[in-house]
């Protein structure tokens, strides 16, 4: 079930070392994605930068992510994917 950007999220960043954005599935419903500090660091161009610095310049990748996480584990309901290094 590939998700698609919602352009009207915003990204919270206030949680200590993660991400916070929506995106929506293919039926609409929004689905709340995590990405962690690590997964972020590991992305990172430069690793001072910070984590909606980095957020904002990969997220394309993060997005695609979190689609194919979905893909592969479906959200037992809960309508969540959380993206780690490992993914």
């Amino acid at each position: 079930m590939p998700l698609t950007t919602n352009v009207h999220s915003s990204i919270d960043s206030t949680s200590l070392d993660c991400i916070k954005f929506s995106m929506i599935d293919p039926t609409g419903m929004l689905v709340l994605c995590v990405v962690t500090g690590q997964a972020l660091r590991d992305l990172a161009d430069n690793p001072g930068d910070d984590l909606k610095a980095i957020f904002k310049a990969r997220r394309k990748i993060i997005e695609e992510k979190a689609s194919n996480k979905l893909d592969e584990t479906g959200t037992d309901g809960k309508r969540e994917v959380i993206v780690t290094n490992s993914d």
